[in-house]
């Protein structure tokens, strides 16, 4: 750091200097007329911001401002709570695909993991539209997505289990022949 770089930087922390510090500082000041302003300017605004009175805010403005943080604070409670349900949501949907694909169809894993991905994108598509939805009518149409992405996991579940369970038949009764 340069001498020029250092004055700045005592002139704008406005912490105490040391005797060797300040006689430097004075020396600096009275050649360097961008230091100098800089200097001259901050001690104006400030004095200028100490003699301006201080202004009281409208009547009520403490009040409303505790309800607004109240309000505010409430629709994040509300916020975090879809999440959470969004978020158990998808957590119980992934651990019940993927036990139903362990369960059932080891032979076919591939497939179906190929499957679900696809599934997957098209789930946090939804979910993302969900939000950005939500974030336009809050809380009515969130029972409404739910609703409907939990349909779309039980459509899921049962369309994987049952394109297993045809699998199974069609093997037995190949076996059989």
């Amino acid at each position: 750091m340069n001498t020029h770089e250092m004055i700045e930087k005592w002139i704008l922390e406005e912490k105490a200097l040391s005797p060797e510090e300040s006689l430097q500082m004075k020396e600096h000041l009275a050649d360097c007329h961008q230091c100098y302003c800089l200097h001259h300017n901050l001690i104006g605004s400030l004095a200028c911001i100490q003699r301006a009175p201080e202004k009281k805010p409208a009547s009520g403005f403490s009040m409303r401002w505790q309800q607004q943080m109240i309000l505010r604070t409430k629709e994040k409670e509300k916020t975090d709570i879809v999440h959470m349900i969004l978020k158990v949501s998808a957590l119980i949907s992934v651990l019940s695909i993927s036990s139903c694909i362990v369960f059932f169809s080891p032979g076919n894993l591939i497939k179906t993991a190929l499957y679900i991905s696809d599934l997957f994108k098209f789930l946090s598509a939804q979910i993302y539209q969900l939000g950005t939805v939500l974030s336009v009518f809050k809380v009515p149409l969130l029972f409404i997505g739910i609703g409907s992405i939990l349909l779309l996991v039980i459509y899921v579940i049962v369309a994987t289990l049952s394109t297993i369970t045809i699998r199974r038949i069609r093997k037995g009764a190949d076996s059989h022949e």
